[in-house]
């Protein structure tokens, strides 16, 4: 008898084996070059402090008058510590603009609505953070902010939701 071989041939299903293999060599190849060739971004331990200053709007006055210095406020995990307020907060009628009948719109206060009032509120909080090599702010290292940057935090009384006007080094 005679035996005959058949000749295997490669099939479009093993082309795309072959390659699908040699594309996650070539990306796992990259990814441990890039993690060798990377600069670490964090240039300042994260123990150190910097005060935050904010301003809140339309407050209510009676939630304003909750907040006081000393508090501990935390990130939205409950869990993650944001910082300390530092100083006795600033309460300042809120500002309203109204339109007029000719279509101007002029600056006014809230007004006076007992609890419900709504105020401005501005003040300090301490911090822990680090800076990376671009100099953006991390709190606690992990969480980025920065001036002009919308940010809630809580604490066992209420939610303060900010906006960030500065970030200051202690010396």
């Amino acid at each position: 008898m005679k035996s005959e071989k058949t000749a295997r041939r490669l099939t479009a299903i093993d082309i795309f084996i072959i390659l699908a293999v040699v594309a996650a060599i070539v990306a796992a190849g990259l990814r441990i070059w890039a993690d060798q060739n990377t600069e670490p971004t964090v240039v300042e331990r994260t123990d150190d402090e910097y005060i935050i200053s904010f301003v809140s709007y339309g407050m209510r006055s009676s939630t304003a008058k909750l907040l006081s210095m000393g508090d501990m406020f935390y990130l939205s995990s409950g869990v993650d510590e944001f910082g300390e307020l530092q100083s006795e907060v600033s309460i300042t009628p809120a500002k309203v603009y109204m339109e007029l009948e000719n279509g101007e719109y002029i600056k006014t206060y809230a007004e006076e609505n007992g609890d419900n009032t709504k105020v401005d509120v501005s003040g300090e909080f301490r911090v822990k953070g680090c800076r990376n090599l671009d100099g953006l702010m991390y709190i606690n290292g992990t969480f980025y902010i920065a001036p002009n940057m919308g940010v809630t935090v809580f604490n066992n009384l209420m939610s303060l939701s900010f906006t960030v006007t500065g970030i200051e080094k202690v010396s």
